[in-house]
Protein backbone atom coordinates (compact mmCIF):
# COMPACT_ATOMS: atom_id res chain seq x y z
CA UNK A 1 0.00 0.00 0.00
CA UNK A 2 2.85 2.36 0.77
CA UNK A 3 4.42 1.64 -2.64
CA UNK A 4 1.16 2.49 -4.39
CA UNK A 5 0.89 5.80 -2.54
CA UNK A 6 4.48 6.59 -3.37
CA UNK A 7 3.98 6.03 -7.09
CA UNK A 8 0.79 8.05 -7.01
CA UNK A 9 2.52 10.98 -5.31
CA UNK A 10 5.34 11.03 -7.85
CA UNK A 11 2.89 10.97 -10.76
CA UNK A 12 0.85 13.74 -9.18
CA UNK A 13 3.98 15.90 -8.79
CA UNK A 14 5.01 15.36 -12.43
CA UNK A 15 1.57 16.31 -13.72
CA UNK A 16 1.54 19.44 -11.53
CA UNK A 17 4.85 20.66 -13.00
CA UNK A 18 3.64 19.97 -16.52
CA UNK A 19 0.41 21.87 -15.90
CA UNK A 20 2.22 24.83 -14.36
CA UNK A 21 4.59 25.06 -17.34
CA UNK A 22 1.73 24.85 -19.81
CA UNK A 23 -0.23 27.53 -17.98
CA UNK A 24 2.80 29.81 -18.19
CA UNK A 25 3.98 29.00 -21.72
CA UNK A 26 0.54 29.37 -23.26
CA UNK A 27 1.00 33.09 -22.58
CA UNK A 28 4.20 33.13 -24.64
CA UNK A 29 3.34 36.41 -26.34
CA UNK A 30 3.32 38.22 -23.00
CA UNK A 31 6.46 36.35 -21.96
CA UNK A 32 8.30 37.60 -25.05
CA UNK A 33 7.01 41.10 -24.49
CA UNK A 34 8.21 41.06 -20.90
CA UNK A 35 11.61 39.77 -22.05
CA UNK A 36 11.94 42.55 -24.63
CA UNK A 37 10.93 45.25 -22.13
CA UNK A 38 13.39 44.00 -19.48
CA UNK A 39 16.08 43.57 -22.13
CA UNK A 40 15.68 47.17 -23.26
CA UNK A 41 15.71 48.40 -19.67
CA UNK A 42 18.85 46.45 -18.77
CA UNK A 43 20.66 47.41 -21.98
CA UNK A 44 19.62 51.06 -21.73
CA UNK A 45 20.67 51.26 -18.10
CA UNK A 46 24.05 49.73 -18.87
CA UNK A 47 24.56 52.09 -21.82
CA UNK A 48 23.75 55.18 -19.76
CA UNK A 49 25.93 53.98 -16.92
CA UNK A 50 28.78 53.20 -19.33
CA UNK A 51 28.68 56.62 -21.00
CA UNK A 52 28.56 58.34 -17.62
CA UNK A 53 31.40 56.18 -16.37
CA UNK A 54 33.48 57.07 -19.44
CA UNK A 55 32.87 60.78 -18.80
CA UNK A 56 33.62 60.38 -15.11
CA UNK A 57 36.84 58.51 -15.82
CA UNK A 58 37.96 61.30 -18.14
CA UNK A 59 37.16 63.91 -15.48
CA UNK A 60 38.96 61.90 -12.81
CA UNK A 61 41.97 61.58 -15.09
CA UNK A 62 42.11 65.32 -15.61
CA UNK A 63 41.89 65.93 -11.87
CA UNK A 64 44.70 63.46 -11.20
CA UNK A 65 46.88 65.04 -13.85
CA UNK A 66 46.29 68.47 -12.34
CA UNK A 67 46.95 67.39 -8.75
CA UNK A 68 49.82 64.96 -9.25
CA UNK A 69 53.13 66.11 -10.64
CA UNK A 70 52.32 67.61 -14.02
CA UNK A 71 55.67 66.67 -15.51
CA UNK A 72 55.30 63.01 -14.54
CA UNK A 73 51.76 62.87 -15.95
CA UNK A 74 52.87 64.49 -19.19
CA UNK A 75 55.74 62.04 -19.57
CA UNK A 76 53.38 59.07 -19.06
CA UNK A 77 50.86 60.45 -21.52
CA UNK A 78 53.54 61.25 -24.09
CA UNK A 79 54.98 57.75 -23.84
CA UNK A 80 51.53 56.29 -24.34
CA UNK A 81 50.90 58.51 -27.36
CA UNK A 82 54.31 57.66 -28.82
CA UNK A 83 53.60 53.97 -28.37
CA UNK A 84 50.26 54.31 -30.18
CA UNK A 85 51.88 56.28 -32.98
CA UNK A 86 54.64 53.69 -33.38
CA UNK A 87 52.09 50.87 -33.57
CA UNK A 88 50.00 52.80 -36.06
CA UNK A 89 53.03 53.62 -38.21
CA UNK A 90 54.20 50.02 -38.12
CA UNK A 91 50.73 48.88 -39.14
CA UNK A 92 50.66 51.31 -42.09
CA UNK A 93 54.10 50.21 -43.30
CA UNK A 94 53.21 46.53 -43.02
CA UNK A 95 49.90 47.03 -44.76
CA UNK A 96 51.46 49.03 -47.60
CA UNK A 97 54.19 46.43 -48.05
CA UNK A 98 51.69 43.57 -48.15
CA UNK A 99 49.40 45.43 -50.55
CA UNK A 100 52.31 46.17 -52.89
CA UNK A 101 53.60 42.58 -52.79
CA UNK A 102 50.15 41.13 -53.39
CA UNK A 103 49.48 43.50 -56.28
CA UNK A 104 52.87 42.68 -57.83
CA UNK A 105 52.16 38.96 -57.65
CA UNK A 106 48.70 39.51 -59.10
CA UNK A 107 50.20 41.46 -61.99
CA UNK A 108 52.77 38.71 -62.57
CA UNK A 109 50.06 36.07 -62.48
CA UNK A 110 47.98 38.01 -64.97
CA UNK A 111 50.96 38.43 -67.33
CA UNK A 112 51.88 34.74 -67.05
CA UNK A 113 48.29 33.74 -67.78
CA UNK A 114 48.27 35.95 -70.87
CA UNK A 115 51.65 34.55 -71.97
CA UNK A 116 50.47 30.97 -71.56
CA UNK A 117 47.33 31.69 -73.56
CA UNK A 118 49.29 32.95 -76.62
CA UNK A 119 52.54 31.00 -76.32
CA UNK A 120 52.96 28.18 -78.86
CA UNK A 121 55.77 26.60 -76.80
CA UNK A 122 53.70 26.36 -73.57
CA UNK A 123 50.79 24.74 -75.39
CA UNK A 124 52.78 22.11 -77.26
CA UNK A 125 52.42 18.45 -76.41
CA UNK A 126 56.00 17.23 -75.77
CA UNK A 127 55.01 13.79 -76.98
CA UNK A 128 53.31 14.94 -80.16
CA UNK A 129 54.92 17.91 -81.90
CA UNK A 130 56.95 18.90 -84.93
CA UNK A 131 60.73 19.20 -84.49
CA UNK A 132 63.88 19.73 -86.55
CA UNK A 133 67.37 19.35 -85.08
CA UNK A 134 70.55 21.00 -86.36
CA UNK A 135 73.96 19.96 -84.98
CA UNK A 136 76.97 22.16 -85.81
CA UNK A 137 80.59 21.31 -85.19
CA UNK A 138 82.93 24.25 -84.47
CA UNK A 139 86.74 24.09 -84.53
CA UNK A 140 89.30 26.91 -84.28
CA UNK A 141 92.68 26.89 -85.95
CA UNK A 142 94.53 26.68 -82.64
CA UNK A 143 92.22 23.89 -81.43
CA UNK A 144 90.97 25.84 -78.40
CA UNK A 145 87.16 26.25 -78.34
CA UNK A 146 86.95 27.84 -74.88
CA UNK A 147 88.90 31.05 -75.43
CA UNK A 148 87.21 34.34 -74.66
CA UNK A 149 85.37 35.96 -77.54
CA UNK A 150 84.41 39.66 -77.42
CA UNK A 151 81.65 40.70 -79.81
CA UNK A 152 80.21 44.26 -80.11
CA UNK A 153 76.44 44.70 -79.95
CA UNK A 154 74.27 45.51 -82.98
CA UNK A 155 75.13 49.24 -82.63
CA UNK A 156 78.84 48.56 -82.46
CA UNK A 157 79.19 50.17 -79.02
CA UNK A 158 78.89 47.76 -76.12
CA UNK A 159 81.14 44.73 -76.15
CA UNK A 160 80.03 41.38 -74.73
CA UNK A 161 82.44 38.62 -73.70
CA UNK A 162 81.69 34.92 -74.24
CA UNK A 163 83.58 31.80 -73.24
CA UNK A 164 84.22 29.96 -76.46
CA UNK A 165 83.23 30.32 -80.08
CA UNK A 166 80.14 28.08 -79.77
CA UNK A 167 78.76 30.21 -76.93
CA UNK A 168 79.26 33.28 -79.10
CA UNK A 169 77.04 31.74 -81.77
CA UNK A 170 74.54 30.84 -79.04
CA UNK A 171 74.49 34.45 -77.77
CA UNK A 172 73.95 35.83 -81.28
CA UNK A 173 71.10 33.39 -81.80
CA UNK A 174 69.42 34.42 -78.55
CA UNK A 175 69.92 38.15 -79.20
CA UNK A 176 68.58 38.04 -82.75
CA UNK A 177 65.51 40.25 -83.27
CA UNK A 178 64.23 38.19 -86.21
CA UNK A 179 63.44 41.33 -88.18
CA UNK A 180 64.45 39.55 -91.38
CA UNK A 181 62.17 36.55 -90.76
CA UNK A 182 59.82 36.08 -93.75
CA UNK A 183 57.84 32.99 -92.71
CA UNK A 184 54.04 32.78 -92.77
CA UNK A 185 53.98 33.53 -89.01
CA UNK A 186 56.08 36.69 -89.27
CA UNK A 187 53.23 38.76 -87.80
CA UNK A 188 53.36 36.70 -84.61
CA UNK A 189 55.05 38.34 -81.62
CA UNK A 190 58.81 37.81 -81.89
CA UNK A 191 58.86 36.49 -78.32
CA UNK A 192 56.65 33.54 -79.23
CA UNK A 193 58.77 32.76 -82.34
CA UNK A 194 62.20 32.98 -80.67
CA UNK A 195 61.26 30.61 -77.84
CA UNK A 196 60.59 27.89 -80.42
CA UNK A 197 64.34 27.85 -81.19
CA UNK A 198 66.10 25.88 -78.43
CA UNK A 199 69.92 25.95 -78.52
CA UNK A 200 72.59 24.41 -76.30
CA UNK A 201 76.40 23.93 -76.31
CA UNK A 202 78.01 20.69 -75.16
CA UNK A 203 80.68 20.52 -72.43
CA UNK A 204 83.56 20.47 -74.88
CA UNK A 205 82.42 23.76 -76.42
CA UNK A 206 82.68 22.35 -79.93
CA UNK A 207 79.10 21.18 -80.64
CA UNK A 208 76.17 23.57 -80.99
CA UNK A 209 72.76 21.83 -80.94
CA UNK A 210 69.78 23.78 -82.24
CA UNK A 211 66.25 22.36 -81.94
CA UNK A 212 63.33 24.03 -83.68
CA UNK A 213 59.87 22.98 -82.41
CA UNK A 214 56.33 23.98 -83.29
CA UNK A 215 52.77 22.90 -83.83
CA UNK A 216 53.02 22.68 -87.63
CA UNK A 217 55.59 21.35 -90.06
CA UNK A 218 55.48 24.59 -92.10
CA UNK A 219 56.34 26.75 -89.07
CA UNK A 220 59.23 24.47 -88.04
CA UNK A 221 60.69 24.39 -91.53
CA UNK A 222 60.46 28.18 -91.91
CA UNK A 223 62.26 28.75 -88.61
CA UNK A 224 64.88 26.12 -89.47
CA UNK A 225 65.61 27.81 -92.79
CA UNK A 226 65.89 31.15 -91.02
CA UNK A 227 68.48 29.80 -88.57
CA UNK A 228 70.55 28.16 -91.32
CA UNK A 229 70.57 31.38 -93.38
CA UNK A 230 71.67 33.53 -90.43
CA UNK A 231 74.51 31.22 -89.41
CA UNK A 232 76.54 32.61 -92.38
CA UNK A 233 76.14 36.26 -91.28
CA UNK A 234 76.85 35.34 -87.67
CA UNK A 235 80.00 33.50 -88.77
CA UNK A 236 81.40 36.76 -90.13
CA UNK A 237 80.92 38.51 -86.77
CA UNK A 238 82.45 35.66 -84.81
CA UNK A 239 85.40 35.39 -87.25
CA UNK A 240 86.08 39.09 -86.88
CA UNK A 241 86.13 38.73 -83.07
CA UNK A 242 87.68 35.28 -82.59
CA UNK A 243 89.70 34.73 -85.77
CA UNK A 244 89.41 32.07 -88.37
CA UNK A 245 87.45 28.95 -87.42
CA UNK A 246 85.44 26.26 -89.09
CA UNK A 247 81.71 25.66 -88.54
CA UNK A 248 80.19 22.55 -90.10
CA UNK A 249 76.61 21.23 -90.13
CA UNK A 250 77.19 17.65 -89.12
CA UNK A 251 73.57 16.52 -88.93
CA UNK A 252 70.11 17.75 -89.74
CA UNK A 253 67.26 15.65 -88.36
CA UNK A 254 63.76 16.56 -89.52
CA UNK A 255 60.28 15.36 -88.69
CA UNK A 256 60.93 14.74 -85.01
CA UNK A 257 57.78 14.22 -82.89
CA UNK A 258 58.91 14.31 -79.24
CA UNK A 259 61.06 16.57 -77.10
CA UNK A 260 61.39 15.50 -73.45
CA UNK A 261 64.12 15.70 -70.84
CA UNK A 262 64.60 11.93 -70.67
CA UNK A 263 65.39 11.45 -74.38
CA UNK A 264 68.47 9.39 -74.94
CA UNK A 265 71.67 11.20 -75.86
CA UNK A 266 73.23 10.71 -79.24
CA UNK A 267 76.76 10.17 -80.39
CA UNK A 268 78.09 12.45 -83.13
CA UNK A 269 81.16 11.68 -85.19
CA UNK A 270 83.23 14.84 -85.62
CA UNK A 271 86.50 15.38 -87.44
CA UNK A 272 88.25 15.25 -84.09
CA UNK A 273 86.45 12.13 -82.89
CA UNK A 274 83.16 10.90 -81.48
CA UNK A 275 81.28 13.34 -79.22
CA UNK A 276 78.41 12.49 -76.83
CA UNK A 277 75.66 15.10 -77.32
CA UNK A 278 72.87 15.51 -74.75
CA UNK A 279 70.90 18.75 -74.62
CA UNK A 280 69.57 19.93 -71.25
CA UNK A 281 66.93 22.12 -72.90
CA UNK A 282 63.59 20.51 -73.87
CA UNK A 283 59.95 21.50 -74.31
CA UNK A 284 58.90 19.32 -71.39
CA UNK A 285 61.50 20.81 -69.01
CA UNK A 286 60.61 24.38 -70.00
CA UNK A 287 56.89 23.72 -69.45
CA UNK A 288 57.56 22.08 -66.09
CA UNK A 289 59.67 25.04 -64.98
CA UNK A 290 56.96 27.50 -66.01
CA UNK A 291 54.18 25.57 -64.21
CA UNK A 292 56.35 25.24 -61.12
CA UNK A 293 56.93 29.00 -61.15
CA UNK A 294 53.19 29.63 -61.42
CA UNK A 295 52.52 27.31 -58.45
CA UNK A 296 55.20 29.04 -56.39
CA UNK A 297 53.71 32.46 -57.12
CA UNK A 298 50.23 31.25 -56.12
CA UNK A 299 51.62 29.80 -52.87
CA UNK A 300 53.32 33.13 -52.06
CA UNK A 301 50.08 34.96 -52.87
CA UNK A 302 48.08 32.73 -50.49
CA UNK A 303 50.59 33.28 -47.67
CA UNK A 304 50.58 37.04 -48.15
CA UNK A 305 46.79 37.14 -48.12
CA UNK A 306 46.75 35.19 -44.84
CA UNK A 307 49.20 37.70 -43.38
CA UNK A 308 47.00 40.53 -44.66
CA UNK A 309 43.89 39.02 -43.02
CA UNK A 310 45.72 38.51 -39.72
CA UNK A 311 47.05 42.06 -39.70
CA UNK A 312 45.09 44.02 -37.10
CA UNK A 313 44.84 47.75 -37.02
CA UNK A 314 45.80 49.15 -33.59
CA UNK A 315 42.88 50.70 -31.73
CA UNK A 316 42.90 53.81 -29.59
CA UNK A 317 41.61 53.83 -26.04
CA UNK A 318 38.35 55.45 -27.14
CA UNK A 319 37.66 52.80 -29.78
CA UNK A 320 38.53 50.00 -27.35
CA UNK A 321 36.27 51.50 -24.69
CA UNK A 322 33.46 51.88 -27.24
CA UNK A 323 33.78 48.24 -28.33
CA UNK A 324 33.79 47.05 -24.72
CA UNK A 325 30.71 49.14 -23.92
CA UNK A 326 28.87 47.77 -26.94
CA UNK A 327 29.59 44.19 -25.86
CA UNK A 328 28.37 44.94 -22.33
CA UNK A 329 25.17 46.54 -23.62
CA UNK A 330 24.40 43.46 -25.73
CA UNK A 331 25.21 41.15 -22.83
CA UNK A 332 22.97 43.02 -20.40
CA UNK A 333 20.22 43.11 -23.02
CA UNK A 334 20.29 39.30 -23.23
CA UNK A 335 20.36 39.00 -19.43
CA UNK A 336 17.43 41.42 -19.14
CA UNK A 337 15.41 39.43 -21.69
CA UNK A 338 16.00 36.20 -19.75
CA UNK A 339 15.11 37.85 -16.42
CA UNK A 340 11.85 39.34 -17.74
CA UNK A 341 10.82 36.13 -19.50
CA UNK A 342 11.44 33.80 -16.56
CA UNK A 343 10.07 36.17 -13.90
CA UNK A 344 6.71 36.36 -15.66
CA UNK A 345 6.78 32.61 -16.31
CA UNK A 346 7.40 32.01 -12.60
CA UNK A 347 4.51 34.33 -11.69
CA UNK A 348 2.13 32.42 -13.99
CA UNK A 349 3.25 29.06 -12.61
CA UNK A 350 2.92 30.09 -8.96
CA UNK A 351 -0.43 31.77 -9.45
CA UNK A 352 -1.73 28.64 -11.16
CA UNK A 353 -0.39 26.32 -8.46
CA UNK A 354 -1.80 28.45 -5.61
CA UNK A 355 -5.17 29.20 -7.19
CA UNK A 356 -6.87 26.14 -5.63
CA UNK A 357 -8.96 25.61 -8.79
CA UNK A 358 -9.76 22.44 -10.64
CA UNK A 359 -6.74 22.00 -12.88
CA UNK A 360 -7.89 19.43 -15.45
CA UNK A 361 -10.70 16.99 -16.04
CA UNK A 362 -8.45 14.20 -14.73
CA UNK A 363 -8.55 15.71 -11.22
CA UNK A 364 -12.25 14.86 -10.87
CA UNK A 365 -11.67 11.18 -11.36
CA UNK A 366 -8.35 11.06 -9.57
CA UNK A 367 -9.28 12.93 -6.39
CA UNK A 368 -13.05 12.46 -6.17
CA UNK A 369 -13.63 9.14 -7.93
CA UNK A 370 -16.19 10.71 -10.30
CA UNK A 371 -16.30 9.36 -13.84
CA UNK A 372 -16.02 11.76 -16.81
CA UNK A 373 -19.07 11.64 -19.06
CA UNK A 374 -17.99 14.32 -21.55
CA UNK A 375 -15.27 16.94 -21.89
CA UNK A 376 -15.54 20.17 -23.84
CA UNK A 377 -12.10 21.50 -24.73
CA UNK A 378 -12.24 25.21 -25.39
CA UNK A 379 -10.70 26.08 -28.78
CA UNK A 380 -7.58 28.22 -28.88
CA UNK A 381 -8.23 31.94 -29.28
CA UNK A 382 -5.09 32.39 -31.39
CA UNK A 383 -4.18 29.31 -33.38
CA UNK A 384 -0.52 30.07 -33.91
CA UNK A 385 1.73 27.13 -34.70
CA UNK A 386 3.41 27.34 -31.33
CA UNK A 387 0.02 27.26 -29.53
CA UNK A 388 -0.98 24.09 -31.37
CA UNK A 389 2.46 22.57 -30.79
CA UNK A 390 2.35 23.42 -27.09
CA UNK A 391 -1.11 21.96 -26.47
CA UNK A 392 -0.30 18.80 -28.42
CA UNK A 393 3.05 18.08 -26.76
CA UNK A 394 1.76 18.93 -23.28
CA UNK A 395 -0.82 16.15 -23.66
CA UNK A 396 -4.02 18.24 -23.71
CA UNK A 397 -5.79 16.36 -26.50
CA UNK A 398 -8.77 14.84 -24.65
CA UNK A 399 -12.27 16.11 -25.38
CA UNK A 400 -13.75 17.92 -28.35
CA UNK A 401 -13.66 21.58 -29.38
CA UNK A 402 -17.32 21.49 -30.58
CA UNK A 403 -19.67 22.37 -27.69
CA UNK A 404 -22.68 20.77 -29.37
CA UNK A 405 -20.76 17.55 -29.91
CA UNK A 406 -19.69 17.53 -26.24
CA UNK A 407 -23.32 17.92 -25.12
CA UNK A 408 -24.43 15.07 -27.41
CA UNK A 409 -21.72 12.90 -25.88
CA UNK A 410 -22.95 13.79 -22.39
CA UNK A 411 -26.58 12.95 -23.36
CA UNK A 412 -25.55 9.55 -24.72
CA UNK A 413 -23.57 8.79 -21.56
CA UNK A 414 -26.50 9.77 -19.31
CA UNK A 415 -28.88 7.61 -21.34
CA UNK A 416 -26.50 4.70 -20.94
CA UNK A 417 -26.08 5.23 -17.22
CA UNK A 418 -29.83 5.47 -16.54
CA UNK A 419 -30.80 2.70 -18.97
CA UNK A 420 -30.69 0.03 -16.28
CA UNK A 421 -33.43 1.66 -14.23
CA UNK A 422 -36.83 -0.05 -14.30
CA UNK A 423 -38.72 3.24 -14.18
CA UNK A 424 -40.14 4.18 -17.59
CA UNK A 425 -39.40 7.82 -16.77
CA UNK A 426 -36.07 8.59 -15.08
CA UNK A 427 -35.01 11.76 -13.44
CA UNK A 428 -31.53 13.23 -13.22
CA UNK A 429 -30.43 15.98 -10.88
CA UNK A 430 -27.81 18.39 -12.26
CA UNK A 431 -25.64 20.05 -9.61
CA UNK A 432 -23.02 22.69 -10.26
CA UNK A 433 -21.06 25.44 -8.63
CA UNK A 434 -21.07 27.44 -11.87
CA UNK A 435 -23.24 30.45 -12.37
CA UNK A 436 -26.95 29.82 -12.90
CA UNK A 437 -26.91 31.28 -16.42
CA UNK A 438 -24.19 28.94 -17.68
CA UNK A 439 -25.68 25.86 -16.05
CA UNK A 440 -29.27 26.68 -17.20
CA UNK A 441 -28.03 27.08 -20.79
CA UNK A 442 -26.45 23.63 -20.60
CA UNK A 443 -29.69 22.08 -19.28
CA UNK A 444 -31.69 23.62 -22.12
CA UNK A 445 -29.32 22.21 -24.68
CA UNK A 446 -29.09 18.78 -22.99
CA UNK A 447 -32.78 18.02 -22.26
CA UNK A 448 -33.97 17.59 -25.91
CA UNK A 449 -31.25 15.04 -26.52
CA UNK A 450 -32.24 12.70 -23.65
CA UNK A 451 -34.64 9.77 -24.07
CA UNK A 452 -37.47 9.68 -21.51
CA UNK A 453 -35.29 11.45 -18.96
CA UNK A 454 -36.16 14.68 -17.23
CA UNK A 455 -33.49 16.96 -15.83
CA UNK A 456 -33.85 18.93 -12.64
CA UNK A 457 -31.36 21.62 -11.81
CA UNK A 458 -30.08 22.68 -8.42
CA UNK A 459 -28.40 26.06 -9.10
CA UNK A 460 -26.47 26.49 -5.86
CA UNK A 461 -25.74 23.00 -4.61
CA UNK A 462 -22.92 24.22 -2.43
CA UNK A 463 -24.89 26.64 -0.24
CA UNK A 464 -28.58 26.02 -0.93
CA UNK A 465 -30.66 23.72 1.27
CA UNK A 466 -32.77 22.90 -1.79
CA UNK A 467 -30.40 20.06 -2.64
CA UNK A 468 -31.61 18.05 0.37
CA UNK A 469 -35.25 18.24 -0.78
CA UNK A 470 -34.37 17.31 -4.37
CA UNK A 471 -32.27 14.30 -3.28
CA UNK A 472 -35.33 12.87 -1.54
CA UNK A 473 -37.00 12.62 -4.96
CA UNK A 474 -34.06 12.18 -7.35
CA UNK A 475 -31.09 9.96 -6.55
CA UNK A 476 -29.18 10.08 -9.88
CA UNK A 477 -26.87 13.06 -10.03
CA UNK A 478 -24.71 14.58 -12.77
CA UNK A 479 -22.01 17.10 -11.82
CA UNK A 480 -21.35 20.03 -14.15
CA UNK A 481 -18.08 21.94 -13.69
CA UNK A 482 -15.46 23.88 -15.62
CA UNK A 483 -11.71 23.14 -15.51
CA UNK A 484 -9.65 26.14 -14.49
CA UNK A 485 -12.70 27.93 -12.94
CA UNK A 486 -14.26 25.65 -10.33
CA UNK A 487 -12.46 25.57 -7.01
CA UNK A 488 -11.42 22.08 -5.91
CA UNK A 489 -12.70 22.61 -2.37
CA UNK A 490 -16.14 23.65 -3.66
CA UNK A 491 -16.47 20.55 -5.81
CA UNK A 492 -15.36 18.30 -2.97
CA UNK A 493 -18.09 19.81 -0.79
CA UNK A 494 -20.68 19.26 -3.52
CA UNK A 495 -19.77 15.61 -3.98
CA UNK A 496 -19.66 15.05 -0.23
CA UNK A 497 -23.14 16.55 0.26
CA UNK A 498 -24.60 14.41 -2.56
CA UNK A 499 -23.09 11.16 -1.35
CA UNK A 500 -23.88 11.78 2.30
CA UNK A 501 -27.57 12.18 1.41
CA UNK A 502 -27.83 8.98 -0.62
CA UNK A 503 -27.28 10.46 -4.04
CA UNK A 504 -25.72 8.37 -6.81
CA UNK A 505 -23.28 10.35 -8.94
CA UNK A 506 -23.48 9.10 -12.55
CA UNK A 507 -20.50 11.17 -13.63
CA UNK A 508 -19.30 14.64 -14.45
CA UNK A 509 -19.48 16.86 -17.52
CA UNK A 510 -16.51 19.20 -17.88
CA UNK A 511 -17.01 22.39 -19.87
Amino acid sequence: MMEENKVYDEDEKEISIRLMLYNGLKNWRLLLLAGIVFGLLFAGGKAVKGYRSTGTDQTDLEEIVSTVSSSSAEVTRDKHQDHLQDENQQYKVSKASLDYSIQSLLDTTEKNAEYKAYSILMNLNPYNLKKNTLIYYIQTENGSNNSTVVIPDSNGNTEESYSGVANAYLALLEADTMKNYTGEDKDLDTRYLKELILADVDQTGSVLTIKVVGDSEKLVNDLTDYVKENMNSWQEKVTEAAGEHRIQLLMENTNGSTDTADEASSQIVTPSGTVQVCSDVSVASLQDAFNSSMSSIQSQLDNLRKMQNNLQEPTTDEVAAGGSLKKNVVKYGVIGFAVGFFLLLLWYCLSYALSGKLKTEDDIQKFLGVEKLAVYRHPLKHKARFDVFLRKHMGFTEGVEDRAEAIRTAAAAIDLKTGLNADPMSKVLLVSSLGQESAQSFVEELTPLLKDISVEFCPDALHSADIYLRLNDVKQVVVLEEAGQTRTEDMESEVRRVRSNGGQILGAVIL
